[in-house]
């Protein structure tokens, strides 16, 4: 900031994943029973009484299993990563077989339970003509014939022939066919992981075997999970605008011979940072390197929970195969009390926001709390504020006012609430603050710079453009004369004048506000000198015939800006100029500030507050905000002004561009005891 007292103060995200405290982990013996001389299929699912926090494990992307190999005895078992178990190869008849698994958490592998597993085998008798189960367990992205449903068949106890029977199918699904000739098996290769099922008959004329079941389990190469933790960034005690949640993912490759190279992690809704993960080895896993953060919004607070989704992509080597995988997680927020002050145009007359009633954002909330004298003037032009409360013993007094320009046109049905409190877990009590219009017309336009001139470059203004007023503008005019000295781009579907143009609108609705953007041109040196002033205009029109405009003052900005050399995107600024000439400005007029400012780090700054001590020879009361560059919070309490731009997560500055870089607009007027060479 150049010689003012404005105060801003970016606040960046730093990443971090919280100490976590691992869940107790149970695996609960199994009990099978098989039918003995079947070697395919699926036995049963171990997971299915296993727990984790004393709950049933439901999701088995939470836990990593595995068979504990018996170097003496192996055993002819597989459990895939659903949790279910698989015969793989001959079965004994009359016997009951034992063995061991384990299962670990997956956010903490060394959190783990181990369990047994009895599996009994039935002898029954070898019908004519016998068909077995068979499973098929393949990768992703693997497509074409799979293997054959009549490599495990018999007839008398001979491998079947595919001429020497008929094949039925029982089941469709998309994506998985039976070539009934030959018997093949066939998965399309654009199949989603997971356990597909279906079931088949083959009969000889003789006899038929029934109930007989394809299982194919496709598994994804690579897995990703996310795990989300709640940070109180502000450090306020309750859940708030501006808080985060940090995820940190973890992704496994889970090929037995093949790495995966240059793995990423994308999300729609996620502020993702870390490089790729360059290499995944066979069966190994990257928790560390890539991480993402999300900022609260205060639907998430109402909602009292975030669900984020995120996607991880790698390509096998040598393979080049590209391989995805998407995970989904919820993080709750707990329960957050609260006070809700919304301000509102009731149409209607019945104290209630009905659809279609629009917020009012020309005024102040108020509140008041333990009655310390201290009152704090709120501006949000949502027309919402939202106070936070974890102490039901804090009473609180509430209350509105409308701008002194518009309070003519309102009638307030509600001024008031005092002694307020809120009760532990009584969750967002809101408190409405309706307002009765009586009908009138005003409209309103400033002009806020955006860059300033220097010489030899292109800077831009922007026209901003509002109905104040209650009712419909059909149409009106803009008519924007610049310094003889400039020269401008031409705006789209304007008319050009000398040093300017028009511009014509229509349907401008109440409470809405546009915007034009200007490109102009500075003249190099010696066409004009460093501390020349150049002085752009613009005025509002209605042509629909309206009412006179209950508010002329507002329907004519000037901005006067100094030539420079450089430019510094962090500054304070009036739009006056240097001198205002005393003959021209009366008690009825407003100075207009503007303060632009910048994020020049490295990450996202996740919340902003800008901090503002207004000269003593200003009014306070008569602060106005005109404008910002995001949704924002204005407290005033005496001189001292406070925005405060939650969940703004604002990215580095890009020179030349507007990323990164914010402003607020705001009026005030001075002291009515100015005079003339006052210097505020």
């Amino acid at each position: 900031m150049k010689n003012f007292t404005t105060k801003i103060y970016l606040i960046l995200i730093g990443l971090f994943i919280s100490n976590l405290s691992f869940a107790q982990i149970l695996a609960v013996d199994d009990g099978f029973t098989q039918i003995g001389g079947n070697d395919g299929g699926v036995i049963g699912n171990v997971l299915s009484n296993d727990t984790l926090l004393g709950v049933l494990i439901t999701n088995p992307a939470d836990v990593l299993i595995s068979i504990i190999p018996d170097p003496v005895s192996p055993m002819p078992f597989f459990i895939d990563s659903f949790g279910q178990l698989f015969l793989s190869g001959a079965s004994p008849f009359g016997a009951t077989v034992t063995f061991n698994y384990t299962i670990c958490e997956t956010a903490n592998p060394s959190n783990c339970s181990t369990g047994t597993i009895y599996v009994q085998f039935i002898a029954i008798d070898i019908p004519s003509l016998n068909a077995l189960d068979d499973y098929f367990n393949i990768n992703t992205g693997v497509g074409g014939v799979v293997g054959s449903i009549l490599s495990k068949d018999t007839s008398n106890s001979f491998p079947v022939s595919p001429s020497s029977v008929s094949i039925l199918s029982n089941d469709i699904v998309s994506g998985i066919s039976i070539n009934f000739t030959s018997g093949d098996i066939s998965v399309d290769p654009a199949l989603l992981p997971g356990t597909y099922y279906l079931s088949y008959t083959i009969t000889n004329g003789l006899s038929t075997s029934y109930l007989a079941t394809v299982t194919i389990v496709i598994n994804p190469v690579i897995t990703l999970v996310m795990t989300g933790t709640y940070s109180d960034f502000n450090a306020d005690g309750f859940v708030n605008i501006g808080d985060v949640v940090n995820y940190q993912f973890t992704v496994f490759n889970n090929l037995i011979s093949e790495d995966v190279i240059n793995t990423t992690v994308a999300s729609t809704s996620l502020t993702v940072a870390g490089l790729p993960i360059l290499l995944l080895t066979p069966g190994s896993n990257d928790a560390t390197t890539i991480s993402a953060t999300y900022v609260l919004t205060l639907a998430d607070i109402m909602a009292g929970s975030v669900t984020n989704s995120a996607t991880a992509n790698g390509v096998g080597s040598p393979s080049t195969v590209a391989y995805t995988t998407t995970a989904t997680t919820t993080t709750s927020l707990g329960i957050t009390d609260a006070i809700k002050m919304n301000v509102f145009e009731d149409t209607n007359a019945n104290g209630v926001q009905d659809f279609g009633e629009i917020n009012f954002d020309n005024g102040e909330f108020h509140y008041e709390l333990n009655g310390n004298g201290i009152i704090h003037n709120i501006t949000n032009p949502a027309g919402i504020f939202t106070i936070y409360e974890t102490n039901p013993a804090n009473i609180y007094n509430l209350s509105y006012t409308i701008n002194p320009t518009y309070v003519a046109h309102y009638s307030p049905l509600t001024i008031i609430f005092s002694g307020v409190n809120v009760l532990t877990g009584s969750g967002v009590t809101t408190y409405n603050f309706p307002l009765i219009s009586i009908p009138f017309t005003d409209m309103s336009v400033y002009l806020t710079p955006y860059r300033g001139p220097v010489s030899g470059f292109v800077y831009n203004n922007y026209i901003i453009y509002k109905n104040n007023g209650s009712q419909l503008i059909p149409s009106g005019t803009i008519t924007f004369n610049h310094d003889a000295v400039l020269s401008i781009a031409a705006v789209a579907t304007s008319t050009p004048i000398p040093n300017g143009f028009t511009y014509n609108f229509t349907s401008l609705m109440p409470g809405e506000t546009r915007y034009l953007g200007i490109s102009i041109t500075t003249p190099t040196i010696p066409t004009v000198a460093l501390g020349n002033y150049v002085n752009n205009t613009v005025s509002i029109a209605s042509t629909s015939g309206f009412p006179i405009d209950a508010n002329l003052l507002d329907n004519n900005a000037t901005l006067n800006q100094e030539i420079r050399g450089s430019y510094d995107p962090n500054d304070k600024m009036e739009s006056h100029g240097k001198k205002i000439l005393y003959s021209s400005f009366s008690s009825s007029d407003y100075l207009t500030y503007t303060i632009r400012f910048e994020n020049t780090g490295t990450g996202n700054a996740v919340n902003i507050k800008v901090d503002d001590v207004l000269n003593s020879q200003l009014d306070a009361s008569t602060v106005t905000m005109l404008h910002s560059s995001a949704p924002y919070i204005l407290e005033r309490t005496g001189s001292n002004l406070s925005w405060k731009f939650n969940g703004i997560d604002l990215p580095p500055s890009v020179a030349g561009s507007e990323i990164g870089k914010g402003y607020i607009v705001f009026k005030v007027k001075p002291n009515s005891s100015f005079a003339i060479d006052d210097i505020i």
